[in-house]
């Protein structure tokens, strides 16, 4: 890979976004019958965009007001 570090890439593996969508692909491939909202993933992906505000685009006055 060109365009990260080793370094990059390792946090970036261990970012908790791509932990829980790697768990939901794994367990997409693994269960077809799979229904994302009953699982803990959909819960952990909501709280994530929730913490950083991913919903919807902030504007600079709603970023530093952020909670």
């Amino acid at each position: 890979m060109k365009d990260i570090t080793w370094e990059e890439y390792n946090t970036l593996f261990k970012d908790d976004l791509v932990v829980t969508i790697r768990k939901l692909l794994k367990k997409a491939e693994e269960h077809s019958s799979y229904t994302l909202e009953d699982g803990p993933e959909h819960g952990a992906l909501v709280q994530y965009f929730n913490k950083f505000g991913l919903h919807k685009k902030l504007t600079k006055a709603e970023f530093h007001n952020w909670k």
